[in-house]
């Protein structure tokens, strides 16, 4: 078939640097949010709790988008963020 490889398409790195796929880091023991995915989550959960401030989105809509992004973090040990996530949005403790 005479099948080739794209040169500049093509990474061979080592099992522990992890895999990116689909806003993971999958690794050998455990999957991370990739950084850029997370620093977008951050971002617009920040926008989305000003709007909520301002009267531009409604609580519900917050709520929403928390509880969205909290179950993407369930598919990977993003305990910390999770954490994060919650105090940015300003629930704090309440049920979510």
């Amino acid at each position: 078939m005479a099948l080739s490889l794209h040169p500049n398409k093509v990474i061979l790195r080592k099992y522990r640097q992890g895999i990116d796929f689909l806003g993971y880091v999958i690794l050998p023991y455990h999957r991370v949010i990739r950084m850029k995915t997370r620093n977008r989550v951050i971002s617009k959960i920040g926008i989305k709790r000003e709007g909520s401030y301002n009267n531009l989105i409604s609580q519900e809509s917050l709520r929403q988008s928390l509880n969205s992004y909290l179950g993407i973090l369930k598919h990977c040990n993003g305990h910390d963020l999770e954490h994060e996530m919650i105090w940015l949005s300003g629930w704090g403790e309440i049920e979510i």
